[in-house]
């Protein structure tokens, strides 16, 4: 059994599980409103595939920011 080949049925179901890990495609735009002041918009998406045996109703993600 080959391991690198895409047609074997365990790589595909792996591949399949691979697609229900949460991740989230982020996307910004940072303004400049005055000297010391930034307006940043934040975009966030889900990007994985829901699955009602793996996930809940919801996904909680920390979003955390930095001033350094």
């Amino acid at each position: 059994m080959q391991l690198n080949n895409p047609r074997n049925p365990m790589i595909q179901e792996l591949t399949r599980y691979c697609t229900y890990l949460p991740r989230v495609d982020v996307t910004y735009a940072v303004k400049p409103i005055a000297q010391t002041i930034l307006k940043i918009d934040v975009t966030i998406k889900p990007s994985w595939k829901y699955n009602p045996k793996w996930h809940s109703k919801s996904e909680v993600f920390w979003v955390l920011f930095d001033d350094e």
